[in-house]
């Protein structure tokens, strides 16, 4: 399609000529790739300078031209499981229309998180407990977890039941494995599973709720037995990031929900909002960096090391518990959600990324074009250390005990080693805290 200038009539030839040739070239570059994607559950267009607009409400015979565009594209990207995905593919089914906060999720919820419903599987769907749980860390990625929603093999919802949040509900589940209760058991299981979308034997089913990592050392111990009392076979997943860039992050969102809020009208009682401007708020958090530093005490935006630790101390190995870079989910995609896939016993290229200039993020690309909606990703656009060059040196100087003691959890047993190899791409943000020369 060739989008017409409403007063190209009006122009000059010469003036027709190189609107006709921008054109082509542009209309060039959308038959390159596929000039759509999905912008969360939103199907943007390609236009003509190359941006995405959303596609709006379409007619009857509009949509399904739309929806054969995607379906072949699909079908072009998973190769021999295609004829069992084509029975169920089509739109994920909406559960809530509205956002509750759209601060931290600006979309529609979905019953799982990918825009159109792919899955290869061939078995009844029922409601149980996942196969895997995402731990961690706020800020760091986990929302992108969504990706992964799109696996042929995987299901995964974007809202965080939080079952194992509540500390009275641990040791209710913890005494009733003492007591060999199975009554209690099942029902804290179908209690948990009802939560969750519906996925079958042959499915890998993944929860998260990335404050399951925070709280208490002693609350965290009990997160962990109660987890692997509930699935014995559980594995967790945990994304660390670069704890300057995660601060920054959740008081960009704190900005974004105060702002929300008084657009709406709302009262200034929101306990998650910023009370005073973002520049404001970080020197405030500076403060607080500051005096934590002085006490020498220890951030939880960066206390990865210990958080992880809780849940490695009895119950899980290191075997059943994967650590990816937040940073490097960026940088790296389909390196480092290749070694996600590998952890899940999947193929470690059968999911694609590649950034999209638009969002300017990465995007999974196969099987189908999907980025995360717009609440996801804004602050990364901010080089927050040449804007607050004097603030998130004292962050560095804060953090740097904890990354050190977080290496070896990352994998690094000798992090003097880890800052000599310079080939090393993975948690390579973390030189910022611990190598002398960077």
């Amino acid at each position: 399609m060739i989008f017409w200038s409403q007063n190209f009539h009006s122009l000059s030839k010469r003036q027709r000529m190189k609107y006709i040739f921008a054109v082509i070239a542009t209309y060039a570059v959308i038959a390159e790739g596929q000039g759509w994607v999905f912008m969360g559950t939103k199907f943007n267009t390609q236009i003509a300078n190359g941006s995405f607009v959303e596609g709006g409400t379409v007619s009857q015979t509009e949509w399904q031209n739309r929806n054969e565009q995607i379906m072949s594209y699909v079908k072009e990207n998973t190769d021999d499981e295609w004829k069992s995905i084509k029975e169920t593919f089509g739109p994920t089914i909406i559960k809530r229309a509205e956002p509750r906060d759209k601060a931290y999720y600006n979309d529609k919820l979905l019953d799982h998180a990918c825009p159109y419903t792919i899955r290869s599987t061939n078995q009844t769907l029922v409601h149980r407990v996942p196969d895997v749980i995402g731990i961690g860390f706020a800020k760091c990625g986990t929302g992108a977890l969504a990706f992964l929603d799109c696996h042929p093999k995987i299901v995964f919802r974007t809202t965080e039941p939080r079952f194992f949040s509540k500390e009275a509900i641990l040791d209710k589940i913890i005494h009733a494995h003492k007591t060999n209760n199975r009554t209690t058991l099942q029902y804290f299981r179908h209690y948990y599973a009802r939560h969750l979308p519906a996925a079958a034997p042959d499915e890998i089913l993944i929860s998260k709720s990335p404050q399951y990592a925070g709280g208490e050392e002693k609350l965290r111990q009990k997160r962990a037995k109660a987890m692997k009392i509930i699935n014995p076979k559980i594995k967790l997943l945990a994304i660390a990031c670069d704890p300057s860039r995660r601060a920054f992050s959740q008081l960009s969102m704190k900005d974004r929900r105060s702002k929300h809020k008084a657009a709406a009208g709302a009262d200034d009682k929101c306990k998650a909002c910023l009370k005073v401007d973002l520049e404001e708020a970080v020197d405030q958090f500076t403060a607080n960096m500051k005096q934590t530093l002085i006490r020498g005490g220890e951030s939880g935006y960066a206390s990865y090391g210990n958080y992880l630790r809780s849940f490695l101390y009895k119950d899980f190995k290191m075997s059943e518990m994967h650590i990816s870079d937040g940073e490097n989910l960026i940088k790296n995609p389909n390196e480092e959600w290749g070694a996600v896939l590998k952890f899940l016993g999947l193929k470690s290229d059968s999911l694609r990324w590649k950034t999209v200039e638009e969002k300017g993020f990465p995007c999974l690309d196969k099987p189908l074009p999907f980025c995360l909606n717009s609440a996801k990703g804004t602050s990364r656009k901010v080089n927050i250390f040449e804007r607050f060059p004097r603030q998130t040196n004292i962050w560095k100087q804060t953090f740097e005990p904890s990354i050190r003691n977080s290496m070896n959890v990352f994998g690094y047993n000798d992090y003097k080693a880890f800052c000599r190899n310079r080939t090393e791409s993975r948690f390579e943000w973390t030189r910022r805290y611990i190598c002398p020369l960077d």
